[in-house]
Protein backbone atom coordinates (compact mmCIF):
# COMPACT_ATOMS: atom_id res chain seq x y z
CA UNK A 1 0.00 0.00 0.00
CA UNK A 2 2.81 2.15 0.95
CA UNK A 3 4.48 1.51 -1.93
CA UNK A 4 1.02 2.91 -4.44
CA UNK A 5 1.28 5.74 -2.38
CA UNK A 6 4.77 6.42 -3.10
CA UNK A 7 4.07 5.79 -6.83
CA UNK A 8 1.01 7.79 -7.35
CA UNK A 9 2.55 10.48 -5.13
CA UNK A 10 5.88 10.44 -7.68
CA UNK A 11 3.68 10.93 -10.67
CA UNK A 12 1.79 13.52 -9.43
CA UNK A 13 5.02 15.33 -8.93
CA UNK A 14 6.77 14.36 -12.07
CA UNK A 15 3.59 15.79 -14.24
CA UNK A 16 2.84 18.70 -12.27
CA UNK A 17 6.79 19.67 -13.27
CA UNK A 18 6.08 18.79 -16.75
CA UNK A 19 3.43 20.93 -16.54
CA UNK A 20 5.78 23.74 -14.77
CA UNK A 21 8.25 23.89 -17.35
CA UNK A 22 7.02 23.50 -20.33
CA UNK A 23 4.74 26.45 -19.59
CA UNK A 24 8.03 28.50 -18.77
CA UNK A 25 9.64 27.45 -21.78
CA UNK A 26 6.24 28.65 -23.76
CA UNK A 27 7.01 31.94 -22.63
CA UNK A 28 9.77 32.28 -25.28
CA UNK A 29 9.62 28.86 -26.76
CA UNK A 30 10.12 30.01 -30.23
CA UNK A 31 6.25 29.00 -31.29
CA UNK A 32 4.41 31.62 -32.72
CA UNK A 33 0.38 32.44 -33.22
CA UNK A 34 -2.15 33.04 -35.79
CA UNK A 35 -0.18 36.88 -36.26
CA UNK A 36 3.64 35.71 -36.44
CA UNK A 37 4.24 36.62 -33.17
CA UNK A 38 4.57 34.95 -29.99
CA UNK A 39 4.57 35.81 -25.90
CA UNK A 40 7.95 36.65 -24.12
CA UNK A 41 7.55 36.72 -20.55
CA UNK A 42 10.99 37.47 -19.10
CA UNK A 43 11.22 40.45 -22.04
CA UNK A 44 14.26 37.54 -23.03
CA UNK A 45 14.69 39.71 -26.37
CA UNK A 46 14.43 43.12 -24.61
CA UNK A 47 11.32 44.19 -27.21
CA UNK A 48 9.02 43.69 -24.37
CA UNK A 49 6.22 41.16 -23.58
CA UNK A 50 5.35 40.48 -27.37
CA UNK A 51 7.14 40.03 -30.16
CA UNK A 52 6.86 39.29 -34.11
CA UNK A 53 9.00 36.12 -36.26
CA UNK A 54 7.25 37.12 -39.45
CA UNK A 55 8.78 34.86 -42.19
CA UNK A 56 10.97 33.53 -39.88
CA UNK A 57 13.10 36.93 -39.14
CA UNK A 58 14.83 37.65 -35.98
CA UNK A 59 12.20 38.97 -33.26
CA UNK A 60 10.72 42.04 -34.29
CA UNK A 61 7.77 44.09 -33.51
CA UNK A 62 5.78 46.50 -35.73
CA UNK A 63 5.88 49.79 -35.12
CA UNK A 64 2.51 51.66 -36.67
CA UNK A 65 0.98 48.31 -37.23
CA UNK A 66 3.63 47.69 -39.99
CA UNK A 67 6.30 45.07 -40.66
CA UNK A 68 9.53 46.33 -41.26
CA UNK A 69 9.96 43.07 -43.49
CA UNK A 70 7.24 43.30 -45.67
CA UNK A 71 6.63 40.75 -47.95
CA UNK A 72 5.42 37.32 -47.34
CA UNK A 73 5.91 34.60 -44.82
CA UNK A 74 9.14 33.65 -46.57
CA UNK A 75 12.02 34.05 -44.72
CA UNK A 76 14.54 36.71 -45.83
CA UNK A 77 16.85 34.50 -46.75
CA UNK A 78 15.04 31.97 -48.31
CA UNK A 79 15.26 33.63 -51.85
CA UNK A 80 18.34 35.52 -50.49
CA UNK A 81 21.12 33.10 -51.71
CA UNK A 82 21.09 30.63 -54.45
CA UNK A 83 20.24 27.25 -52.80
CA UNK A 84 21.77 24.76 -55.22
CA UNK A 85 25.16 26.52 -55.51
CA UNK A 86 25.71 29.06 -53.20
CA UNK A 87 29.24 31.21 -53.79
CA UNK A 88 31.06 31.85 -50.63
CA UNK A 89 32.99 34.37 -49.92
CA UNK A 90 35.44 35.17 -47.17
CA UNK A 91 34.68 38.81 -45.18
CA UNK A 92 35.78 40.16 -41.82
CA UNK A 93 34.47 42.43 -38.91
CA UNK A 94 36.27 45.73 -39.81
CA UNK A 95 39.09 46.57 -37.63
CA UNK A 96 37.79 50.38 -36.97
CA UNK A 97 34.27 51.44 -35.89
CA UNK A 98 30.88 51.20 -37.41
CA UNK A 99 28.35 53.88 -36.39
CA UNK A 100 24.98 54.86 -37.12
CA UNK A 101 24.44 58.48 -36.53
CA UNK A 102 27.22 58.89 -34.02
CA UNK A 103 25.82 56.00 -31.88
CA UNK A 104 29.05 52.36 -31.99
CA UNK A 105 27.64 48.93 -32.79
CA UNK A 106 29.47 47.16 -30.25
CA UNK A 107 31.00 44.61 -32.33
CA UNK A 108 32.17 42.59 -28.93
CA UNK A 109 28.58 41.47 -28.22
CA UNK A 110 27.12 42.05 -31.33
CA UNK A 111 25.46 38.75 -33.05
CA UNK A 112 24.99 40.01 -36.52
CA UNK A 113 28.05 42.19 -36.56
CA UNK A 114 29.01 44.21 -39.32
CA UNK A 115 31.23 43.19 -42.13
CA UNK A 116 33.73 44.25 -44.27
CA UNK A 117 33.84 42.85 -47.89
CA UNK A 118 35.77 43.95 -50.70
CA UNK A 119 36.88 47.22 -48.56
CA UNK A 120 33.05 47.65 -48.72
CA UNK A 121 31.11 48.29 -45.27
CA UNK A 122 28.18 45.84 -44.84
CA UNK A 123 25.26 45.92 -42.17
CA UNK A 124 22.58 43.22 -41.29
CA UNK A 125 19.18 43.92 -41.93
CA UNK A 126 18.00 43.04 -38.72
CA UNK A 127 14.93 44.97 -37.02
CA UNK A 128 17.05 47.17 -35.19
CA UNK A 129 18.91 48.90 -38.20
CA UNK A 130 15.73 48.90 -40.40
CA UNK A 131 13.29 50.31 -37.83
CA UNK A 132 15.40 53.28 -36.79
CA UNK A 133 16.60 54.31 -40.51
CA UNK A 134 12.66 53.62 -41.88
CA UNK A 135 13.56 51.03 -44.36
CA UNK A 136 11.19 48.97 -46.35
CA UNK A 137 12.20 45.88 -47.19
CA UNK A 138 10.81 43.23 -49.22
CA UNK A 139 12.51 39.85 -50.80
CA UNK A 140 9.33 37.55 -52.28
CA UNK A 141 10.80 39.11 -56.16
CA UNK A 142 12.34 36.57 -57.54
CA UNK A 143 14.92 38.38 -59.24
CA UNK A 144 15.34 41.03 -56.89
CA UNK A 145 15.28 42.45 -53.14
CA UNK A 146 13.66 45.72 -52.91
CA UNK A 147 14.88 48.23 -50.67
CA UNK A 148 12.70 52.12 -50.17
CA UNK A 149 12.54 55.02 -48.03
CA UNK A 150 11.39 58.47 -48.25
CA UNK A 151 13.83 60.80 -48.51
CA UNK A 152 14.13 63.75 -46.85
CA UNK A 153 12.95 61.76 -43.63
CA UNK A 154 14.36 63.11 -40.97
CA UNK A 155 15.11 60.82 -38.09
CA UNK A 156 14.28 61.68 -34.63
CA UNK A 157 14.71 58.79 -33.12
CA UNK A 158 18.18 57.24 -31.01
CA UNK A 159 19.73 54.24 -32.56
CA UNK A 160 19.49 51.59 -30.06
CA UNK A 161 21.69 48.11 -30.66
CA UNK A 162 19.59 45.05 -30.42
CA UNK A 163 20.96 41.47 -30.76
CA UNK A 164 24.01 41.60 -28.17
CA UNK A 165 24.03 37.93 -27.43
CA UNK A 166 27.02 37.10 -30.15
CA UNK A 167 30.47 37.30 -29.79
CA UNK A 168 32.85 39.03 -32.03
CA UNK A 169 36.26 41.08 -32.25
CA UNK A 170 37.96 43.45 -35.08
CA UNK A 171 39.52 41.42 -37.85
CA UNK A 172 37.81 38.03 -37.43
CA UNK A 173 37.19 36.21 -40.37
CA UNK A 174 33.40 35.55 -41.75
CA UNK A 175 32.54 33.30 -44.19
CA UNK A 176 29.33 34.07 -45.91
CA UNK A 177 27.60 33.54 -49.30
CA UNK A 178 26.39 36.11 -51.89
CA UNK A 179 22.80 36.59 -52.83
CA UNK A 180 21.99 35.99 -56.25
CA UNK A 181 19.70 38.72 -57.03
CA UNK A 182 19.32 42.07 -58.46
CA UNK A 183 19.36 45.41 -55.96
CA UNK A 184 16.12 48.01 -56.29
CA UNK A 185 16.82 51.04 -54.30
CA UNK A 186 13.55 53.31 -54.36
CA UNK A 187 12.87 51.77 -58.06
CA UNK A 188 16.61 52.62 -59.25
CA UNK A 189 19.03 49.93 -60.16
CA UNK A 190 22.01 49.57 -57.81
CA UNK A 191 25.01 48.39 -59.57
CA UNK A 192 25.74 44.71 -57.57
CA UNK A 193 29.40 44.73 -57.85
CA UNK A 194 28.89 44.59 -54.79
CA UNK A 195 26.28 42.36 -53.96
CA UNK A 196 24.05 41.50 -51.10
CA UNK A 197 25.58 38.98 -48.64
CA UNK A 198 23.90 36.60 -46.60
CA UNK A 199 25.99 36.01 -42.90
CA UNK A 200 24.59 33.61 -39.91
CA UNK A 201 21.30 33.45 -42.36
CA UNK A 202 20.74 37.26 -42.22
CA UNK A 203 21.15 39.01 -45.42
CA UNK A 204 23.95 42.15 -45.52
CA UNK A 205 23.65 45.51 -46.98
CA UNK A 206 26.72 47.34 -49.08
CA UNK A 207 26.92 50.68 -47.78
CA UNK A 208 27.88 52.06 -51.46
CA UNK A 209 27.63 55.52 -52.11
CA UNK A 210 24.68 54.16 -54.46
CA UNK A 211 22.86 52.53 -51.94
CA UNK A 212 23.41 55.22 -49.06
CA UNK A 213 22.59 58.12 -51.27
CA UNK A 214 19.43 56.35 -52.98
CA UNK A 215 18.09 55.85 -49.67
CA UNK A 216 18.15 59.53 -48.91
CA UNK A 217 20.99 58.68 -46.43
CA UNK A 218 24.45 59.87 -46.12
CA UNK A 219 27.82 58.88 -44.57
CA UNK A 220 31.59 59.61 -43.61
CA UNK A 221 34.74 57.37 -42.81
CA UNK A 222 38.31 57.80 -42.35
CA UNK A 223 40.59 55.59 -41.33
CA UNK A 224 40.60 56.96 -37.37
CA UNK A 225 36.94 57.49 -36.88
CA UNK A 226 35.70 54.53 -39.13
CA UNK A 227 32.47 54.70 -40.86
CA UNK A 228 29.19 56.67 -39.67
CA UNK A 229 26.16 56.35 -41.15
CA UNK A 230 23.93 59.34 -41.23
CA UNK A 231 20.03 59.64 -41.42
CA UNK A 232 19.96 62.93 -39.73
Amino acid sequence: MKKKRFMKKASVLAVSFALLTSSVAFGHSGRTDSSGGHRDNKNVSGLGYYHYHCGGNPAHLHPNGRCPYSGSSTPSTSGGSNATSPVKISAKVPNTSVKIDGVNINTANAKYPPLLFKDITYIPITFDIVYYLDINYNWTDASNLKFSRTIGLKNTKQFKQMFTDGSSWSGMSAYATKVNKGIIVNNLWVNNTYPIINYKNINYIPLTYDFVTNLGLSYTWDPVNGFNLISK
